[in-house]
Formats: structure tokens, C-alpha cells, sequence
């Protein structure tokens, strides 16, 4: 980013948002160094993603506090009727061009986050909102951009919907657009996610009629080897990293083969059934967010691939409740109740969807992530436990 603006006299700098969760940088210290590793980079203007919300919709205060630059936000309001971040849009002069951003975050927090990411706030469709801005900013801008975090195919419907957007910075769907997609007039772009690319759009823009007469685009890999270090933002991190390294550089087991997440979530599963005694254990797809490589298994490999503070949550159901999960009952068995081991998140998503009573649901104080750390170290590697037999799991 330093390079492009030691190079380029005319640059924009922008962040579709899911900036935290995913390292113990992150998690230990809810988000907030993520901002601060940030201001050492030229960022003008950012959108809350979805994982903004993981510690709770209070936290986004803090991260206000520390970050230097705007944290943009149109379409969630706080219980008092206020804008999250207090800013929906942003304008920005880049040389002789003007530039108005309208932020929009993901509208379905209710499905994204916990309880405390949703609880109170108002959350307005983004099409409705993006129309509203757009025709308050179009007027006094040269160029006006969506920057949001709602995904590629939302954005697609987004540029339908709101024909005065010249450009769409998306995140969310960590769709990797080699070219801008183009809808009517406007441009779609994309990065992939986990900053394994920076994205670069080039416009000349006609400053008499407002509108692009030439772009060119491209994704650029992001690699240590390719473009070396930034010193600043390498004592940032350092800066935190030291703080954690001691906790979490342990080893705890070995790992003879790679494991996907797919393969991570089922042994995940098994191993809450087994640890709980309970008839199913289930682990969503999304709360796995890493591989496991082969090799030595750090405490850090842990954190990582389950970053979210969720504690293990037991729940009874009824046996056609059971399709909630994608499980059956091995043939034969006619119980009346079961019972599964599963992780908060999830059971406060199910627990609303089949109204379940309170006796119905064991909140454990034991974080998932402690119950796996605890599981490795005693046996060594995270295996898969050997199978009840008769157990059936689609």
C-alpha cells in the first residue's frame, strides 16, 4: 500500500471490513490491536464486517477509540437511534477528484454473530439506506463508492438497485474478482479475504460528466518473499505478538497429516460427544476457521482454528428436532429425547428457531477451544475418537 502511494500521486485506500478474529492477537484482546496494527497503514476510510460484532456490538466503542481513521457504517443504529460508528459516509479529496463513500454492513447480524453482536440494534436494509445517501451525495461528488461488507452477490443485486454507485468495494463473501465485475455503469471488486491479496483499481474519471471513462483491474498476491516488510507496522504487530507468544507457542500434541476443515469439524463433533456422553455433538462449518498442517500442534494452531469465545452448550431435543443438526438416531432406537453437545453460538441460533425451553439448554462454563487444547494434550494429536458402533451420521 506504501509503495502504490509512494508511486502514485492519486490513491484511495479502502477495507471491506471482517478486520478481527482469527488470531490470539485478535481474540485475547477482543479486536483491539487490529486497529491499532492499522493506523500503521494508510488506510482512509474502512466498513464494519460482520466479525466487528464477534465481542459484542459495545466493543465497536473501543475500536472507535483507537482507530485514526473512519470506520464507516449506514445501515445499523444503536438502541438509542444513533449510528453505530456515528459516521454512514465518508468524502474524500483524491487530487482534484471528490469522492463520496456510503458503508454497509451485513444486515442478517441476527444469523452472523451471538446475542450480544444483534441485541438491540437497528438494522435497516442496505439497498434502502445506499439509495437514501446516494442521492444526497451524487450532486457533490466526482465518484461514489459503495464500500461494503454484504457479499458478491449482494453487491450485484446492490448496483441494480442503486444505478448512481460508480464502484463497489465488497468484502464478505471472500470472493477473489480478477476483473471488476460490471453491472449497468457500475464496478464490483473483491479481494479474497485473509489479505492474501490487495486489490487495485485504476480509473480515469471524466470530471465534467461524473462518470469513469476508462478502469483497469487486478488482484495483487500479498507474500513476505515478493514484497519484504514494513518496519512500522512489523513492530505493531511484534508489539502484540509478544504479549501472547508465551501462552500459546506451547506444544501440545503432533499431526501427522493435513486436515481440512471439513475433516477438523467432524473430528471437532465426535470429540464433543464423546467428552460430554451425550447422544450427537455438532460443530458448524464457519466456526472452523483453519487447517491443521502437518507437524508439532502449538496451542496457537488451536486459538486459531477456533478463534470464537464459545462455550460448549448442551441441548435436548425431541427426535424430529433432530434434523436441525443433519443427524439420526441409529435405526431402530426410539428415544424419546436426545441429547447434543454443540458450541453457544449454534445453540442460540437453534434454541430461537425451535423456541426451546431454558430447561432444555446447559450453558457450560467450558470454552470449546479449551475442551480441544484439553483433548490434544491428552492424547496427544486431535484424531478422530473411535465410533459408537450403530451410530449413523449423514
Amino acid at each position: 500500500l506504501k509503495s502504490v502511494q509512494a508511486e502514485e500521486k492519486n490513491v484511495l485506500v479502502l477495507d471491506a471490513g471482517d478486520l478481527i478474529t482469527g488470531t490470539p492477537v485478535s481474540t485475547l484482546f477482543l479486536g483491539v490491536p487490529v486497529f491499532e496494527i492499522y493506523n500503521t497503514m494508510p488506510y482512509q476510510a474502512v466498513v464494519l464486517g460482520n466479525h466487528e460484532f464477534d465481542h459484542g456490538w459495545s466493543q465497536i466503542s473501543e475500536f472507535l477509540r483507537v482507530a485514526e481513521f473512519p470506520i464507516l457504517s449506514a445501515n445499523i443504529r444503536l438502541p438509542s437511534g444513533a449510528l453505530i460508528t456515528g459516521r454512514a459516509t465518508q468524502g474524500i479529496a483524491v487530487g482534484n477528484l471528490k469522492i463520496g463513500i456510503i458503508g454497509l454492513t451485513h444486515p442478517d447480524l441476527r444469523r452472523l454473530t451471538a446475542r450480544a453482536g444483534w441485541e438491540g440494534l437497528t438494522i435497516e436494509e442496505p439497498a434502502a439506506v445506499a439509495q437514501r445517501y446516494a442521492k444526497a451525495l451524487r450532486p457533490h461528488s466526482d465518484l461514489l463508492i459503495a464500500l461494503t461488507h454484504l457479499g458478491v452477490d449482494d453487491d450485484v443485486a446492490l448496483a441494480r438497485a442503486v444505478p448512481q454507485l460508480d464502484v463497489i468495494v465488497g468484502g464478505h463473501s471472500h470472493t477473489q474478482l480478477t476483473q471488476p465485475r460490471q453491472v449497468g455503469n457500475t464496478l464490483i471488486v473483491q479481494a479474497g479475504c485473509n489479505g492474501r491479496y490487495v486489490g487495485r483499481l485504476d480509473l480515469v474519471v471524466d470530471l465534467v460528466e461524473k462518470r469513469i471513462v476508462r478502469h483497469e483491474g487486478r488482484l495483487i498476491p500479498v507474500t513476505a518473499e515478493s514484497m519484504g516488510t514494513d518496519p512500522v507496522t512489523a513492530a505493531a504487530v511484534e508489539k502484540w505478538e509478544s504479549r501472547v507468544r508465551e501462552a500459546v507457542d506451547v506444544k501440545i500434541g503432533d499431526n501427522t497429516t493435513l486436515k481440512g476443515r471439513s475433516e477438523l469439524r467432524d473430528i471437532i463433533s465426535e470429540v464433543l460427544r464423546v467428552t460430554f456422553e451425550t447422544d450427537f455433538g455438532y460443530q458448524n462449518s464457519g466456526g472452523v476457521r483453519a487447517d491443521l498442517s502437518p507437524g508439532p500442534i502449538l496451542k496457537r494452531h488451536i486459538w486459531t482454528m477456533l478463534p470464537f469465545g464459545h462455550r460448549v452448550t448442551l441441548l435436548t431435543l425431541e427426535r424430529n428436532q433432530l434434523s436441525e443438526f443433519n443427524v439420526k438416531p441409529p435405526a431402530g432406537e426410539d428415544k424419546e429425547r436426545y441429547t447434543v453437545a454443540t458450541n453457544s453460538y449454534v445453540a442460540e441460533q437453534v434454541a430461537a428457531r425451535l423456541n426451546l425451553p431454558p430447561e432444555r439448554i446447559e450453558t457450560l462454563p467450558r470454552l470449546l477451544r479449551d475442551v480441544i487444547i484439553g483433548y490434544v494434550e491428552a492424547r496427544g494429536s486431535l484424531e478422530m475418537p473411535a465410533l459408537v458402533p450403530g451410530l449413523q451420521h449423514k
